[in-house]
Order: structure tokens, then sequence, then C-alpha cells
């Protein structure tokens, strides 16, 4: 495994969106973060759900890391066959358990959303692979460093 992969992290739409025109510091650092040095981890529906935010600088952003070997795909098939959650209850939307089974499927489990049910059903779930799963609705210097 890349040492770089090692420095992954997954966006939420509803954060992803901001890209462009941040107000808050704490994002602006964040993507700062992210055009430098960061690893993005996505599923297909994630990408479909930043480019449904119309925002050309997120693909050209996207198509960037994937130059660089900085973008991590986690695979449609992976997120189906994943099934350590099968005794888990959910509290985020049916759509969103996807985006959690990204998460738990990336490098360092870390995600970063605007979505409280989401976030809490991440930071509620057991380790994976030894790893505790964390997430939060303002990023931190933990999950960028």
């Amino acid at each position: 495994m890349s040492d770089t992969l090692l420095r992954d992290v997954v966006i939420d739409a509803n954060v992803m969106r901001l890209y462009d025109r941040p107000k808050d510091k704490v994002f602006i650092v964040l993507f700062k973060w992210l055009r430098a040095d960061g690893v993005l981890t996505v599923s297909q529906k994630l990408v479909m759900e930043y480019a449904r935010a119309d925002k050309p600088q997120i693909i050209i952003l996207i198509g960037e890391m994937q130059r660089e070997g900085r973008y991590n795909l986690i695979s449609t098939s992976a997120i189906r066959a994943f099934d350590a959650d099968r005794h888990f209850k959910y509290t985020c939307n049916r759509d969103d358990i996807s985006h959690a089974r990204t998460v738990f499927l990336s490098f360092r489990k870390k995600m970063i959303s605007l979505d409280r049910r989401l976030v809490s059903d991440i930071n509620k779930f057991k380790k994976i692979d030894g790893v505790k799963p964390a997430a939060c609705t303002k990023p931190k210097c933990k999950f960028y460093a």
C-alpha cells in the first residue's frame, strides 16, 4: 500500500459543494490541504453527487488528484459486499449507508460531513481492521495530518 493513500479522507457532497467558496476558516484549511497533499476516497455515488453540485472546480480537482495518484475509488461491488454492518442500526437515511460503507472501506476510515446522523453512525461503528471509524462536521487537524 502506498504511503500516500494513508492520508485519505472521505468528504461528503454537502461539504464538497463548499469547495469553490468556503467561508469558514476550517474549510479553507481543509481544501488547501486537499489540493496540496490530501487523498480523496470516494464511491461512484459520491462522485455523482459531486457532479450534481454543478461546480466544474470539483471535477478539475478530481482529475488532478487522479493524475497525481491521490484519488481512491471504492468500487460499487466492494460497497455492496461489505457486510460487517449487517446488524448495525443506522439512523442516517438509506442513501447515505453507502457513504458510511465507503468510509469503512477507506484506509484511515475518516469522513467530514454536515449530516449529523451519518456522522453519528460512523462514530458509533466498531473498529474495522483495528481502526475506529471517525467522522466530524468541522474538520480537525487529525483528519488531515
